[in-house]
């Protein structure tokens, strides 16, 4: 049997982590480059994970999954919105998730704003990324080396001035590649320029 070959990237962690292998490659062919969830709560959940990944690697962010699930309540973005200083506490200390004071307070101050936009945007994150009319021009396919593209420094532009934090260009070009509106998968990848949903 051929093993299928995959952006490079999921074949860079260690081979000796099975679970984490197989948790690899199962985000790469089911999720990375995918629009195939556009909820409110799963757009959020890219926002935490992109942002607390920032300086890490994302195996760290992957291994610790299903602790920020926990933590941040499937994420329910009105009660993390409300989330208080004993809950901001509870997060810093808890071990599942990564215990970083300022990534931690920046995700409760940007579902607060998360909100604004939802209110603004007829209840869809989606339709605010949408707003930016980026076109398919702007799925960079296949070309995984690029940090930054442009539709992400004007969705990252644009976020800050709403007083956002942890949405720098390239986290946020990072976010797009995770959530399919851009699609970077490398050109010998078996997923690249793929029947699209």
């Amino acid at each position: 049997m051929i093993e299928k070959v995959r952006c490079s990237w999921v074949g860079s962690y260690p081979k000796k982590d099975t679970l984490l292998t197989e948790a690899m490659i199962k985000y790469h062919d089911k999720e990375w480059g995918f629009l195939n969830n556009t909820t409110n709560e799963y757009l959020f959940e890219f926002l935490i994970l992109e942002g607390a990944q920032a300086g890490l690697s994302w195996s760290t962010i992957l291994k610790k999954r299903e602790g920020y699930r926990k933590a941040y309540m499937d994420y329910d973005i009105k009660k993390i919105s409300n989330f208080t200083e004993k809950d901001k506490a509870n997060l810093i200390s808890n071990a599942e998730i990564v215990r970083n004071k300022a990534k931690i307070t920046a995700s409760i101050v940007n579902a607060k704003l998360y909100l604004k936009i939802l209110d603004e945007y007829q209840n869809s994150f989606l339709n605010y990324l949408n707003s930016f009319e980026y076109t398919n021009v702007a799925r960079i396919q296949g070309q995984t080396s690029l940090t930054e593209s442009e539709i992400s420094k004007k969705i990252s532009s644009d976020l800050s001035k709403r007083g956002f934090k942890f949405v720098g260009s390239k986290i946020i070009h990072a976010y797009l590649q995770a959530i399919g509106i851009i699609d970077d998968h490398d050109y010998d990848c078996f997923l690249h320029q793929r029947n699209r949903i």
